[in-house]
């Protein structure tokens, strides 16, 4: 698969923004917990979930464009994959056999 380096750029921006934020929370979730021990298992939720969950929202706008470019490049390599079946099968007669086309 061809190397996209905007996706990778976005990639890595995400993952710098769930690291800054996760670190952020940490420190809140822990303040959190110190104060109120059954305040997150009221809502179903460990601290590092919570601390996840957080830095997720916070997050959202960067993941949804990595998943939109991730959905768009996949597309673009399946469909490139599926030309290159039909053009193989079009030169053998039907048959997908010859590689190196």
């Amino acid at each position: 698969m061809l190397k996209d380096y905007k996706y990778g750029r976005l990639k890595l921006r995400q993952m710098y923004c769930l690291a800054h934020y996760q670190e952020k929370f940490k420190e809140e979730v822990e303040e959190l917990a110190s104060e109120d021990p059954e305040a997150l298992s009221k809502l179903g939720l460990t601290k590092l979930s919570a601390i996840r969950k957080l830095a997720l929202d916070e997050c959202k706008e960067q993941t949804k464009i990595v998943g939109d470019l991730h959905r768009y490049r996949k597309a673009e390599v399946t469909h490139g994959k599926y030309l290159a079946k039909q053009i193989r099968a079009l030169h053998n007669g039907g048959m997908h056999f010859n590689p190196y086309l």
